[in-house]
């Protein structure tokens, strides 16, 4: 037997070889000795069945082959199919999540805004009556002060024209009390004094602002405030508390330290006693307050042009409603 495989088809696969050939071209089956001859086309001997394994025809190799590449894309088929369908199951697995978790948060919110909505609008509601006290006690302590400050001004004017008169006629006045001085003594004409500020209208204006912020006192301290709430609050007591404490006093400053003119006297100021009026010592809290109003209406997705907080409408411009 030669060392090569006689015949002329290939035992594996049953494609046309030549007798040179070592490797078949068509599935790289070896053809070196070791392997079974192949009959040459045409020899119809039969084959012993004792003699070992038969193989296959050029039909039945052709038939096998045609029928691998099929099962084979079937086979890729099926993995790329199945890898598809996870890849899908799992997309739509996080699509349902995220929406289930959209809805539970929807849900949320819904309940928050029911249990809080209405307790948040009475906050809102007493909030602003503060500062329509807030913006009384501004405006009384501001004119008090505008009134004082005009006051002084006059009076600093009267004082350094009596010194410029004095210094005028101080030669004249020495000389006409000499002994036996024919010199006439000056009659200079002195400025009048200004009259003391009347200040009645911002005291009443600050006692007003005292009775408004007590009775708001009352109804805050009634209120059970929810959770959310409780920060909000508890910066409108203490704002609250702070400014009943300033109005308080400015207006006990200003009854002390002005006597209003009467019986043809020009009055009387104590600056002394004026210069302890009271800014609003309340303003950290009304800010704070301004904060968690506004982190409320935030909470609660409402719109925020609609109040009078801070990045809102400013309703009155004489209160501290959108200072931060």
């Amino acid at each position: 037997m030669s060392s090569q495989l006689s015949g002329d088809f290939c035992p594996s696969c049953g494609s046309r070889v030549s007798t040179t050939d070592k490797f078949c071209r068509a599935c790289g089956r070896s053809l070196g000795d070791d392997h079974s001859q192949v009959p040459a086309q045409g020899n119809s001997a039969p084959a012993d069945e004792s003699a070992g394994p038969t193989h296959p025809t050029p039909d039945e190799a052709g038939r096998r082959a045609r029928w691998i590449v099929p099962a084979a894309m079937v086979v890729i088929l099926l993995v790329v199919g199945g890898v598809a369908l996870l890849t899908v199951g799992k997309s739509n697995s996080r699509v349902s999540k995220h929406a289930s978790q959209a809805k539970a948060e929807q849900v949320a919110y819904v309940v928050l805004r029911n249990r809080l909505y209405a307790p948040f609008t009475v906050a809102i509601g007493q909030r602003a009556q503060f500062l329509i006290s807030e913006a009384s006690f501004l405006t009384a302590t501001r004119d008090a002060n505008a009134k004082i400050k005009t006051y002084q001004a006059e009076s600093q004017k009267v004082e350094t024209e009596d010194k410029q008169i004095q210094n005028a006629n101080s030669g004249l006045e020495s000389a006409c009390r000499q002994p036996e001085s024919s010199v006439p003594c000056p009659n200079a004409t002195y400025p009048e004094p200004p009259s003391a500020p009347s200040v009645q209208g911002d005291v009443a204006g600050l006692r007003r602002a005292v009775s408004d912020l007590s009775s708001l006192n009352a109804e805050v301290l009634a209120v059970t405030a929810q959770s959310e709430l409780r920060a909000f609050y508890a910066q409108l007591q203490a704002a609250i508390t702070a400014l009943t404490t300033d109005a308080q006093d400015n207006a006990n400053i200003l009854n002390e330290g002005i006597t209003e003119p009467q019986n043809g006297s020009h009055g009387y100021v104590e600056e002394k006693k004026l210069a302890t009026i009271h800014p609003e010592n309340g303003l950290p809290s009304v800010k704070l307050m301004n904060q968690q109003a506004v982190a409320l209406i935030h909470m609660l997705r409402l719109d925020i042009s609609q109040y009078d907080v801070p990045g809102g409408t400013d309703a009155n411009p004489t209160d501290h409603s959108v200072a931060q």
